[in-house]
């Protein structure tokens, strides 16, 4: 359980940081996504990252029973490396397509209260 709640506070606080962030940048991180759904280095740096993220997470923390709370800390580790895996994997099209029909500047406060929400529940649920 200390591992659960450890890693629930650290997503947490990463997520109310990144939700901040996307709600007051928004132009600077689409500009940014966008910009770096078309390069091949910036894609494979962040395939990279995410998938040795996710595997630290996955192998630590690979728990199925429990709280929510322990659920939820488990599918995002898996959410990471799946992340990870498919930019790696899929054509660099597709993962440009995939970031235009994301609908970015429609959606961008929409993603923003969502990250920062959970975020929230995470460091709440984390500290309980």
């Amino acid at each position: 359980m200390a591992t659960t709640a450890f890693l629930a506070e650290l997503f947490g606080w990463y997520l109310i940081v990144i939700g901040c962030s996307f709600a007051f940048n928004r132009d600077s991180f689409v500009g940014g996504i966008v910009e770096m759904a078309q390069s091949r280095a910036m894609l494979l740096l962040a395939g990279l990252f995410a998938s040795l993220g996710g595997l630290m997470l996955v192998i630590s923390h690979n728990v199925w029973s429990g709280d929510a709370l322990t659920i939820v800390v488990t599918l995002f580790g898996w959410a990471v490396l799946l992340k990870g895996l498919s930019i790696l994997f899929l054509p660099q099209k597709i993962v440009a397509l995939w970031t235009k029909t994301s609908n970015l500047k429609r959606m961008w406060y929409v993603y923003a209260v969502i990250t920062f929400a959970l975020g929230l529940y995470l460091v709440y649920a984390g500290m309980m």
